[in-house]
């Protein structure tokens, strides 16, 4: 098989060509950095500001980020628009059965075929969103990727971080796609819960202000659960990067291990780490 066997990607999804785009905005970080720095009043002021990794993403695939927006904003749209083309098509029913010449027959069908583009709409608008955010991230995570390659290059064979960097490199990297899911969330959900608190009130009344209320009382308890289960994970992902340093350690050294008869001794220390790591995932699930 040779190059011109293989599929080469768009221009704008080359994992080259999106490194390079990236390193410009890196650039521009830093320089504003620097100014930031400038401008300090003191040294402790000057130590708290650092380089935003993820503001420069975005700022530097803000294309897709910004089609996507537009898509979710769309298909959430038409999706609280829904349930008023559905009371209209059930009014229009009910007419038709107990005063028929209140209303036209034509007027059903306008009803229907309205809820059936809306319907097509949204599931449009809804895959588009989500394939532009995904391409959006993938991006991210293959300039994240390259990023700590690029850097692990320059890096002293001493540095003892192995297990960090295949971390990074791999399983830390890969939470971009994770995080493609839900990040226009951060944004459509509260417009969403206010669309729906308004949607309830248009049909139920003033009872449907009560969901509010459920709202109030249960969104403390999903922030306990959630914050301890980012505690559990990022617990997690340390013993795991103390376990992959370990083996890599063993790995390095395995002829003298061998030699010395410190079998026993190097599988006890990682059974332990492993033990560790298994009661922090225990936790998560719990």
């Amino acid at each position: 098989m040779y190059d011109k066997d293989l599929l080469l990607p768009p221009t704008d999804e080359d994992s080259v060509a999106t490194y390079e785009i990236f390193k410009v905005f890196w650039a521009e970080e830093l320089e504003s950095v620097e100014v930031r720095k400038a401008a300090a009043p003191d040294e402790v002021a000057r130590l708290l500001i650092k380089p935003r990794l993820f503001l420069t993403l975005l700022k530097a695939f803000k294309k897709d980020i910004l089609i996507s927006a537009i898509g979710r904003i769309i298909s959430d749209g038409l999706g609280v628009a829904a349930p008023f083309f559905l009371r209209e098509l059930v009014k229009w029913l009910g007419y038709q059965v107990y005063a028929p010449q209140e209303t036209k027959e034509y007027i059903g069908f306008i009803w229907a075929i309205t809820l059936a583009v809306n319907q097509m709409l949204i599931s449009i608008s809804n895959n588009a969103s989500l394939f532009h955010v995904q391409k959006a991230f993938c991006k991210m995570r293959t300039v994240c990727a390259l990023a700590v390659y690029d850097k692990s290059l320059n890096l002293d064979a001493s540095h003892g971080i192995t297990g960090l960097i295949q971390q990074m490199h791999s399983t830390d990297a890969y939470k971009f796609i994770d995080m493609s899911l839900y990040f226009h969330q951060l944004w459509a959900a509260p417009c969403i819960i206010v669309a729906a608190l308004i949607s309830l009130y248009y049909f139920i009344g003033w009872a449907g202000v009560l969901a509010l209320g459920v709202i109030l009382v249960i969104t403390p308890i999903q922030g306990i659960v959630a914050g301890k289960m980012m505690m559990a994970r990022a617990a997690c992902i340390g013993r795991a990067d103390v376990r992959i340093n370990a083996i890599n350690e063993i790995m390095q050294g395995i002829r003298i291990i061998k030699f010395m008869g410190w079998e026993d001794r190097f599988y006890d220390r990682i059974e332990k780490i492993r033990a560790q790591e298994v009661f922090h995932f225990t936790a998560l699930l719990q």
